[in-house]
């Protein structure tokens, strides 16, 4: 099923060691057994939330490495850990809220109201730590996901970007995808999915 046939995406929303490690090396096994799930990885590709990063991102990441260490004992960089999406979602929640209740404010509202309040928060779009934040009508937010391939070095990278806002997928300039068997797999294998297409009579 790696041969080419087939390509196969996983979803991992959060770029964590917390949540597991989905690397194909393992350092139990031998070198034959890794080298046959290295190249099986070659037919996988992950999605992931996207997190745009720029130095005000890695300004406010230092600031809650900081923060857990000195108040939580928690290092981050110790246990090989990088400021996830839940810590940069809650920031960006306030900035959320403090935007829609300033309005209130200013409007004369009633700041207890709190379906006025989350009625302010739809269809908004503002900057949040990592990035572009978008509300829509209903007052879900448009994510932005990565699309990951492993590069030749056995490591994931981000090759392209769906824009939630927009609905517009994206390659990064000089990526292209690795597919297994060197070519894009068909919507329908040539035997079909089960093979019963090249079942020979008698």
């Amino acid at each position: 099923m790696t041969a080419g046939d087939y390509a196969f995406f996983s979803v991992n929303p959060f770029d964590s060691k917390y949540f597991g490690d989905p690397s194909w090396y393992r350092q139990s096994d031998s070198d034959e057994t890794n080298k046959q799930a290295r190249e099986a990885y070659r037919a996988l590709m992950t999605i992931q939330l996207y997190s745009e990063k720029s130095e005000h991102y890695d300004q406010f990441a230092a600031k809650v490495k900081e923060k857990a260490l000195a108040e939580f004992g928690y290092d981050f960089d110790a246990n090989g850990e990088q400021v996830n999406s839940f810590v940069t979602a809650f920031h960006d929640a306030v900035i959320l809220y403090a935007l829609a209740l300033n309005e209130s404010l200013t409007e004369g509202a009633n700041p207890r109201n709190g379906t006025d309040l989350s009625h302010r928060m739809w269809n908004r779009t503002f900057k949040g730590i990592a990035g572009d934040v978008t509300i829509d009508s209903n007052g879900d937010r448009d994510s932005d996901y990565s699309l990951k391939e492993m590069n030749a070095d056995g490591e994931f990278e981000v090759v392209g970007i769906f824009s939630g806002a927009t609905k517009a997928f994206t390659m990064l300039k000089g990526k292209t995808i690795d597919w297994p068997g060197d070519t894009v797999p068909l919507d329908t294998p040539k035997c079909g999915f089960d093979g019963s297409g090249c079942i020979e009579d008698g």
